[in-house]
Formats: C-alpha cells, structure tokens, sequence
C-alpha cells in the first residue's frame, strides 16, 4: 500500500456570501493527516473566505480559518502548496465535518490600492478601470472549491 493519499473534496459555491456544511470520511488505511491545500478557481473569491474543520469530533481548524492562509498562487511549485500540521494529527477512519463560507457577501468589495471596502462610486470610476464597464473584482458564480487533505502513515 502507498505511504501517500491526496483525498479532494470538491463544493460547489452558488452565490455570495454562502455558507456550505459538508461531510467526508478519510480513505481508510491511512492513519495521519499531514496537510491541507484549498485549491480555488478565481483569486478573487478567496478575500474573506473561511474555512473550517472537525476530524473524528476534534476541531483541526475553526470555522473562522481564512481560506488566504490554506492556499497557494500557481508560481508556487505543488508540493509546496501543503499547509502542513505541525504535530499529527490522528485520520485512521477519520470522519470529516466542515463548513467553507464563501467571503464575497459584498460582490462590489474593491482593492484599489487606497483601501479595501465597499464599492464607493465617488473614489472608483470603473468604466475608466482598466477597460471594464462593470467591476473587475467582482467573483463569478458558481465555483467550485477545492479542499485537497494529504493522508500518510507516516
């Protein structure tokens, strides 16, 4: 048997602001969880977003985890995109409950340099932003999210 097991979970995210409880079970014959990777389609959507998570009734991460902190650009090689667990943490039959909230509540959430909030139409013209004639910034639905968990019997 492999030493190594690189489980998904995929959601599907279907409009701001949303809120999904998900289940899963570890592959069994796998008895550690080593890390975590949150894969996302649009760079945008991770702004705000959350990620949290239960193995066998032991909280791993708190529902209120920034999903920034889980993920990685495509410059980053992938087997370095792995946040990894600094002590073991126990999967054998492990049981999964989660809950991903997705953090565009505020689809015209702007990053103009300045500051990051509410659209404000008297600081952005976004006509004159880089060609668009709506916001650049705001995220495409639905999408699917990525939760990749890295399984050893390390």
């Amino acid at each position: 048997m492999k030493n190594n097991k690189f489980q998904r979970i995929r959601l599907r995210v279907s409009s701001a602001g949303e809120t999904i409880r998900f289940n899963a079970v570890c592959d069994k014959g796998y008895r550690t969880l080593k890390g975590i990777f949150v894969s996302l389609p649009q760079d945008k959507s991770i702004l705000g977003s959350t990620l949290g998570f239960r193995l066998n009734n032991v909280e791993v991460l708190d529902d209120g985890h920034e999903v920034k902190n889980l993920t990685a650009s495509n410059s980053v090689a992938p087997n370095n995109k792995f946040f990894l667990f600094p002590e073991k943490v126990d999967a054998s039959n492990g049981s999964i409950e989660g809950r991903y909230s997705d953090g565009s509540k505020y689809p015209l959430l702007v990053d103009n340099g300045e500051d990051t909030g509410v659209f404000d139409p008297g600081k952005v013209d976004f006509k004159n932003l880089s060609g668009y004639g709506t916001n650049p910034f705001t995220v495409v639905f639905p999408y699917d999210v990525i939760i990749n968990i890295w399984l050893t019997n390390d």
